[in-house]
């Protein structure tokens, strides 16, 4: 059922063109959820469309949607419960260092979501 959603939210990031899309298995790293998504977005108005996208594909599948924090396509979270979905301007992405601070936890390749 996650790889479903998984599949839905890596799928709706990449028909938006994001870049860099990364998926990391939390699983035995956070009690909170199993996977955390990072994508970069060009602009605000690009990252806004990503999380409309994502939002309405998750709930078109039955899926709820737990949360979204922020808004100004700086950094912008999408809680979908067993996944976050984090999306970013590359400035931020660079100095928040997501990709360095989870360097060591076991990535799943997008290609095989796609």
């Amino acid at each position: 059922m996650r790889m479903d959603l998984l599949k839905i939210v890596v799928k709706s990031l990449d028909d938006l063109l994001a870049s860099d899309i990364k998926i990391f298995d939390m699983k035995g790293y956070s009690p909170l959820f199993d996977y955390m998504v990072l994508a970069t977005a060009d602009n605000e108005r690009k990252a806004n469309a990503m999380v409309k996208r994502v939002r309405e594909e998750a709930l078109e599948n039955g899926y709820d949607i737990k949360g979204i924090e922020g808004k100004d396509g700086s950094w912008i979270l999408v809680d979908c419960k067993d996944i976050i979905v984090n999306i970013f301007n590359a400035e931020n992405r660079d100095y928040y260092g997501f990709d360095r601070l989870y360097g060591e936890v076991k990535q799943i390749d997008v290609k095989d979501i796609l």
